[in-house]
């Protein structure tokens, strides 16, 4: 590469990263389920000062280890308790995907292939969604893409830097899933080894011991503190949460299952639009590759293992395939590599010519049939638009600039109106999807009057972030704090209908619960009244008259 064509690869891969993990991160609120909850389990560890075991609701949560909790805490810490601060560690995460693929790529002579899979990687759909969520998988796949990058150059040049290293970040990947990261990079290595004839002594040297060691001085340290201080941590962490899981029996069942083949979909979905070139891999250029066959062995391998684990578990999410992408997103930048030196316009023209009239069609068919004022509002308006305009610029491009490189830019940039749109479609709904709204009128209004959730917890969680401060919840119905709800702490934050019903008669309240759920509340607790004072798109707050 040129001096030129490095700068210019860095610079459109620096503006894509920055516009897809990191515009407007902070214009929109912490949102309901699981980003509620990690983000105030983390802001719970500053609060109480425990950075051993994991709290939601002032009650123990021990389904995920603390690795992700101890970066949102240091980053609440440095800027202050916020949505940017929180999602500042997934867009960081996501950031270091990008830039792992090309260090990975210069240490094996392949930089434009490390630039073009990093851009690759920063420009599809999926894997920025995913990027700027407070979610474990995107932390999960940057260690693990370290991980695995290090065993691959420590296969290829037998440094055993290279070697420590990989087991240094494998154990934080630990610290952030648990065993499926060790269970998948064991696998990966394994095989490849394997598949490539890797000689017996060098099997025997890949279990190094001080590689070894410094993997159990990342983990230890933490499971032996939490051990001590939980006795029943090992059962409910290694059996039920990773064994138990994986076999659909673990207690409670609150997760998602899905069918053999619930990630097919969603690897088109996480790539796109970069997914359509997925069949050209399969489609040798003459004379092409033969001394890349084991880096594509490795590759397909670090994509196919977590696929087929995930595909086979019991517990399916539809971000957890989110660790394969990298490898899959290299193995595009490769092709990509061998069309743009042979000059081969024509894919790269197809596929986003394919992309561009999906989007102006889409818009024409929206405006045309769907434009109802109870279809349609200013914002959806103005994203078709957005889409329209961009397709049009799109093919017109193709027309005038027929030159591979450029086409390639030009499908990367498509993530541009995509990350804009998004951004404003989040500032609007928020309210919807966040319970910023109820939460700003109890601080307004009465921030020390008594305020209660009602059952459900998951899909208010975003509440105590707000709030700042646990709240009781009456006939828990939650499953994120089945096991909280039985220990010790949970005395003050679960309480019966009956043990509400006394506090309520002597203090005024606040009672938040879900829409659906207002007739029942109301009836079990009558004569005592309550009026609606505030509401979010899912939820009301309650207070008593």
């Amino acid at each position: 590469m040129t001096k030129l064509s490095k700068i210019i690869f860095l610079l459109a891969m620096l503006f894509l990263v920055f516009i897809a993990f990191f515009y407007g991160v902070s214009s929109y609120a912490i949102l309901d389920m699981n980003e509620g909850l990690y983000a105030e389990i983390a802001r719970e560890m500053l609060s109480l000062g425990n950075f051993i075991i994991p709290h939601l609701n002032h009650v123990p949560y021990l389904e995920k280890p603390p690795m992700l909790y101890w970066l949102l805490a240091s980053s609440y810490k440095i800027f202050g308790i916020s949505p940017f601060a929180a999602r500042l560690i997934p867009a960081l995460a996501s950031s270091v995907c990008c830039f792992s693929l090309v260090l990975f790529a210069k240490g094996i002579n392949r930089l434009r292939i490390g630039f073009l899979s990093a851009i690759i990687l920063a420009s599809s759909v999926g894997f920025m969604l995913i990027g700027r969520v407070v979610f474990f998988d995107m932390l999960l796949t940057a260690f693990l893409t370290i991980s695995l990058c290090f065993f691959y150059l420590w296969h290829q040049k037998e440094n055993n830097f290279y070697l420590w290293f990989a087991y240094l970040t494998l154990g934080l990947a630990f610290l952030t899933k648990g065993l499926l990261p060790v269970g998948i990079a064991t696998f990966v290595a394994m095989l490849f080894m394997a598949l490539t004839r890797t000689p017996v002594k060098k099997f025997v040297r890949f279990f190094n011991p001080i590689g070894i060691i410094l993997f159990l001085l990342v983990i230890l340290p933490w499971i032996i503190a939490i051990t001590v201080k939980s006795p029943h941590f090992a059962w409910n962490y290694f059996i039920n949460e990773q064994l138990y899981r994986f076999l659909n029996m673990r207690i409670p069942h609150d997760y998602h299952t899905g069918p053999i083949y619930y990630y097919i979909p969603r690897v088109f979905a996480y790539l796109f639009p970069w997914s359509l070139f997925i069949p050209l891999l399969f489609k040798r250029i003459r004379g092409k590759i033969s001394s890349q066959d084991p880096l594509k062995i490795f590759l397909w391998l670090w994509f196919l293992i977590p696929f087929i684990i995930f595909s086979l578990s019991g517990d399916k999410g539809d971000y957890y395939m989110v660790v394969g992408i990298p490898p899959l997103a290299f193995l595009i930048g490769i092709k990509l590599e061998e069309y743009i030196l042979e000059n081969k316009n024509r894919a790269l023209a197809i596929v986003f010519s394919l992309v561009s009239i999906l989007l102006i069609t889409s818009t024409i068919y929206c405006l045309i049939y769907r434009a109802t004022p109870a279809k349609m509002n200013a914002v959806l308006i103005y994203m078709l638009l957005h889409f329209f305009a961009y397709g049009v610029f799109g093919l017109y491009f193709i027309y005038i600039f027929r030159k591979p490189f450029l086409n390639f830019l030009l499908i990367s940039g498509f993530i541009v109106p995509l990350i804009i749109i998004f951004v404003e479609v989040k500032v609007v709904t928020q309210n919807d999807y966040s319970q910023i709204n109820i939460a700003q009128y109890i601080q307004k209004h009465d921030s020390d009057r008594s305020t209660y959730l009602f059952q459900n917890y998951e899909r208010l969680s975003s509440i105590l972030f707000f709030l700042k401060r646990p709240l009781p919840i009456i006939d828990s119905v939650s499953k994120d704090l089945y096991f909280g709800s039985k220990t010790k702490e949970a005395k003050n934050w679960f309480i019966t209908h009956d043990q509400f019903i006394m506090r309520a008669k002597q203090h005024p309240s606040y009672v938040i619960l879900l829409k659906d759920k207002l007739d029942v509340f109301k009836k079990t607790v009558y004569p005592i009244r309550f009026n609606i004072a505030a509401q979010s798109g899912r939820a009301y707050l309650l207070s008593s008259v």
